[in-house]
């Protein structure tokens, strides 16, 4: 899987697939807040990270509310 994201290809994911490409994009961001040196860039990466997960938390909320109704 490579790491970028690409809308076209999204569409087509499982919800399992989205989330594993949001933990992995924000992994990444991690990686990169951890080894910039600018404190600047260091926030804008970890708030970039933050996003990922809360996309990949309301994709899995939204599959566990889909399952229960």
């Amino acid at each position: 899987m490579e790491r970028r994201f690409a809308a076209d290809e999204w569409e087509s994911m499982t919800d399992l697939e989205r989330v594993n490409r949001c933990a992995l994009l924000a992994q990444e961001a991690k990686e990169l807040a951890d080894t910039t040196p600018s404190p600047t860039m260091r926030r804008h990466f970890l708030n970039l990270a933050a996003q990922w997960l809360r996309l990949a938390g309301g994709i899995m909320k939204e599959g566990e509310d889909w399952v229960l109704h």
